[in-house]
């Protein structure tokens, strides 16, 4: 495999963005390494997009949406879009002058149908908690909007 910084002029022509996974693609253990944030920055600074996905909840997700070089974050297995707003159009990621950043949340499926199927998790997770010895709801629960998650040790 060639190195990124190996590759010939114009190689990246095609490229219009990079999507990536969090959890242990671009975190190691837990975090963010400043050699990951450099290379977002790099990839920014290039003008490819970087566009992080996650099965983590959207409340887990904002903070890095703020503050990571990326230009969106997808989170909850991709129902759900965060976007910053209030930011320059060159770089889609500084505060506006003035401005300051706040997150835009777009969904895979409209209110109503996210208010249905809340319920119905809401019930499948009951049962299951009452059925499946041991399980609980995941510690990330509260931060979720469209999905839940069980533990079950």
């Amino acid at each position: 495999m060639t190195p990124l910084a190996q590759l010939p002029a114009g190689a990246w022509r095609g490229v219009a963005g990079v999507f990536t996974d969090i959890d242990d693609t671009l975190t190691t253990s837990g975090a963010i390494t400043l050699d990951a944030l450099r290379a977002l920055s790099a990839l920014e600074a290039a003008g490819l997009p970087v566009i992080a996905v996650t099965g983590r909840p959207v409340g887990w997700s904002e903070p890095f949406a703020l503050g990571w070089p990326v230009r969106a974050i997808v989170a909850e297995n991709g129902a759900v879009l965060l976007t910053r707003t209030g930011a320059t159009e060159e770089k889609g990621l500084r505060p506006a002058a003035g401005g300051r950043n706040q997150l835009q949340k777009t969904y895979q499926q409209d209110a109503e149908t996210r208010r249905r199927n809340f319920g119905r998790l809401q019930d499948a997770a009951a049962r299951v908690l009452r059925e499946v010895r041991g399980a609980t709801l995941a510690r990330d629960s509260a931060g979720r909007e469209t999905d839940i998650a069980i533990d079950h040790s």
